[in-house]
């Protein structure tokens, strides 16, 4: 039986589990996955669920099936995921699915 964390808010994901909790703490802890690539150290940075592939009727990426993003790139104005995502991948270098890829294998996800 899988442990079950207790999170704010609603949600169609469900609840996180222990490991998801877990994994998207360190993620988290260590900053914008996009300021650390180039080369700007840790951040603050919030969790941003992956869009691409995961759209249409009700359909939401699972909780670890994310990357953890300071707010200029999260939600900001300029090159941010929300409101300008060609510019957010020209600054990144990767596209959303490599970066979820890249902080999987940098952290450790492991599948329960």
């Amino acid at each position: 039986m899988r442990d079950i964390v207790q999170k704010l808010g609603k949600s169609k994901r469900g609840q996180f589990t222990k490991t998801q909790r877990e994994y998207i703490d360190r993620c988290v802890e260590a900053g914008c996955i996009v300021c650390q690539l180039m080369g700007r150290g840790a951040s603050l940075a919030q969790w941003h669920h992956r869009k691409d592939g995961f759209h249409g009727a009700a359909m939401r990426a699972p909780h670890h099936e994310g990357i953890a993003l300071c707010v200029f790139h999260h939600t900001g104005p300029f090159a941010s995921i929300h409101y300008n995502r060609e510019a957010f991948e020209q600054e990144a270098g990767k596209t959303e699915a490599e970066l979820v890829a890249l902080s999987q294998k940098m952290f450790n996800w492991r599948q329960e």
